[in-house]
């Protein structure tokens, strides 16, 4: 009887030992193309709040990642050079350890700054 118990105090101590870690973040691999060809922009990251959380800039080759990003929805946005936001915005939901891929087509026009 005193084994079980102890047993049964081991894997209590795991369970609740497991729930004082953080997750594994994620992350999202972005890829911009306009008219077929890579585009350079900003992308912006909000939390499920609709706090900016994170601001990263495409390479040339129109990649970047955003990285270190804790289990949870996420909203991007694509900005040009000016300042001006593509129409274009993605909601994306990130798993514990993820490496979510996104292939995103800034088609249309940017629109003026918002305010």
């Amino acid at each position: 009887m005193r084994k079980v118990a102890i047993c049964a105090a081991m894997v209590w101590l795991v369970v609740l030992a497991s729930g004082c870690f953080d997750p594994e973040p994620g992350e999202i691999s972005v890829r911009a193309v306009k008219n077929g060809r890579q585009q350079v922009c900003a992308v912006q990251v909000f939390n499920a709040k609709g706090n900016q959380i994170q601001e990263r800039h495409t390479d040339f080759n129109g990649l970047v990642y955003v990285k270190q990003l804790t289990p949870g929805e996420y909203t991007l946005k694509f900005v040009d050079n000016r300042g001006n936001y593509y129409p274009a915005v993605k909601t994306v939901n990130v798993r514990e350890g993820d490496s979510v891929i996104l292939d995103v087509e800034l088609t249309e026009a940017p629109a003026v700054p918002e305010a």
